[in-house]
């Protein structure tokens, strides 16, 4: 038997381990994405500050124009982790549409390597595995999953019992022989005798 954790499709976030790596994985691309693009614009802004000086001992350093910077386009910041949640919460419905068939496949296969007979698959409305779908149910309705199945239920049918003791073996009780067979026997041998020394002559 093939051990595995019992998989429940009720809830849209379905674990760390796929789903979970998936999310943090969009969500860091995101972070990453807005901290270079704010970066580049307060660079750009500060470049064309410095150009547009006539005295540069007068010039701001650059981290106290970023703070001015900052709270210049405090809205650009809160916006943009707002619409980072409204972001997050999509991808996390959009990832559970493709990580959910994924886990209801793994599901299956395992339920298979335990000899349960799985004929078709069935994923929910809206999952992006179609293909997937096509392609597994081609091949559980093939003849190739029909024989594996076939071969697996024939594996498990149980041996006929052995008898209780050792077998013993009945002999036949000679025959007597009369005299004419005595005598047929004799002259078929005498007739071979003669024909192997034939052969061999």
């Amino acid at each position: 038997m093939t051990s595995r954790k019992p998989f429940r499709r009720k809830k849209t976030y379905l674990g760390w381990e796929t789903h979970g790596r998936l999310v943090a994985r969009l969500a860091l691309l995101w972070g990453v994405y807005h901290l270079t693009l704010w970066e580049a614009l307060c660079t750009r802004q500060y470049i064309q500050y410095l150009t547009s000086l006539r005295d540069v001992e007068t010039r701001m350093s650059l981290l106290t124009f970023f703070e001015g910077y900052l709270q210049e386009n405090a809205w650009m910041v809160m916006f943009s982790c707002v619409f980072a949640m409204v972001v997050l919460w999509d991808a996390v419905r959009l990832t559970h549409r493709v990580v959910g068939p994924l886990k209801h496949a793994e599901n299956v296969l395992y339920a298979m390597a335990d000899g349960e007979s799985v004929h078709a698959i069935k994923f929910r409305e809206g999952d992006l595995a179609e293909g997937f779908e096509r392609a597994l149910n081609a091949y559980l309705s093939s003849p190739h999953a029909a024989a594996a199945r076939a071969c697996y239920a024939s594996a498990e049918l149980p041996e006929p019992a052995e008898s209780q003791g050792p077998m013993k073996s009945v002999k036949a009780p000679p025959v007597p022989l009369d005299d004419e067979h005595l005598a047929e026997l004799s002259h078929e041998l005498q007739h071979d005798n003669r024909l192997a020394a034939a052969q061999s002559g």
